[in-house]
């Protein structure tokens, strides 16, 4: 049996995102506390969706992500009109460690956009 470059095996991985039948959606502030997240993320964190909200995104990603993620944030503040994509090892619920492609993408205002420049 093959393993992808994380070390995990691609078709048990397959079957286990096919299973999630949704996509992950949510939004942080500038200091990534979440303040939105759609059920499907909600459910697979094992996280109640109202007391999530105001709580730090950085605690549903293992350790050894984290410093792509700070990575992403610095990208999409240099350049906030891209899209940074980074994979992700995140705890689920049910224990097991999974690894997922996020596109992280910055919201902001036209006057934001125009003085980044």
């Amino acid at each position: 049996m093959s393993t992808g470059k994380n070390g995990l095996n691609p078709s048990t991985d397959l079957v286990a995102l096919l299973q999630l039948k949704s996509l992950f959606y949510l939004k942080t502030d500038l200091e990534g506390n979440y303040t939105f997240v759609n059920d499907a993320y909600a459910e697979a964190m094992g996280m109640d969706r109202e007391a999530a909200l105001g709580t730090s995104s950085i605690n549903h990603v293992a350790e050894e992500s984290r410093p792509a993620i700070i990575k992403a944030m610095e990208t999409l503040f240099a350049k906030p009109t891209e899209s940074v994509f980074v994979d992700l090892v995140k705890p689920y619920k049910n224990g097991i460690k999974g690894v997922s492609t996020w596109e992280f993408k910055g919201l902001f205002t036209e006057e934001a956009l125009r003085r980044s420049q």
